[in-house]
């Protein structure tokens, strides 16, 4: 079915649900392979997204998430993705006044970053805004959302006749949605207040079909890729801590 695909129906079977907290020799190789594919697709974008501040983890072994069930990704492989956020010395920046050893150092993963992923349904890309507690940019943004109304308002506009959704998870498995496009932009605000908090994950991911022709091949990924993030990018501005300029 998959078979003339950059990612095969194997690379998809290791998603499923029978899989995700498997430890056997042939699914730990099969994430490799997926892995690695991952890694050539990074290859050829990395630069571009230089260009825009968007950047890999500065340790090799942190530039995918993790191809095994551990205590971060609670037992379960059900996605493979790459990352594109903070640099190393932003995330320092941060963490400038405190210990090694200090448990209030906030590491890449609190940062919110653009993300392509490979799931069981197909591929996954967008914006990534908070993991569950601790997130950097969740903490600004309450802060500042309503400073920051109009401009919002405007920049999801721009965002809008794309199918983005803005998906917010709590640990009881509730999910709450924020359609772009059913909804007028300004009702953002009060859905991302009521609903975004600590304990939730909160992102908007754009999940193409996995027969879908568009990431038949690895160019095609890549394109579509930096596509979406290139729509997304002036919004994520918006939405993440900065630096003061002094």
């Amino acid at each position: 079915m998959l078979e003339n695909y950059y990612f095969n129906e194997k690379d998809y079977e290791i998603f499923n649900e029978e899989n995700v907290s498997s430890i056997r020799p042939e699914i730990l190789e099969q994430r490799r392979i997926v892995q690695q594919k991952l890694y050539d697709i990074n290859d050829n974008i990395k630069d571009e997204l230089v260009k825009k501040n968007l950047h890999n983890h500065w340790r090799n072994e942190n530039i995918t998430s993790l191809i095994y069930p551990c205590v971060f990704n609670l037992g379960r492989v059900n996605w493979l993705g790459i990352r594109y956020g903070r640099s190393k010395r932003e995330v320092n920046q941060l963490n400038c006044n405190l210990g090694v050893n200090s448990k209030e150092r906030k590491g890449f993963q609190k940062h919110a970053c653009f993300q392509i992923n490979i799931e069981s349904k197909g591929i996954a890309i967008g914006l990534y805004h908070a993991v569950a507690e601790g997130a950097i940019d969740r903490m600004f943004l309450h802060e500042y959302i309503d400073d920051k109304k109009d401009i919002l308002t405007n920049e999801i506009k721009k965002i809008q006749g794309y199918g983005f959704i803005w998906d917010i998870w709590d640990k009881q498995g509730n999910n709450y949605r924020f359609e772009f496009d059913n909804h007028k932009p300004e009702e953002f605000i009060d859905f991302y207040k009521k609903n975004d908090m600590d304990g939730r994950t909160s992102f908007l991911l754009y999940l193409i079909p996995k027969k879908d022709k568009r990431i038949k091949t690895q160019e095609g990924i890549e394109e579509i890729s930096l596509e979406i993030i290139d729509i997304l990018y002036d919004f994520y501005n918006e939405i993440i801590w900065k630096e003061k300029k002094s």
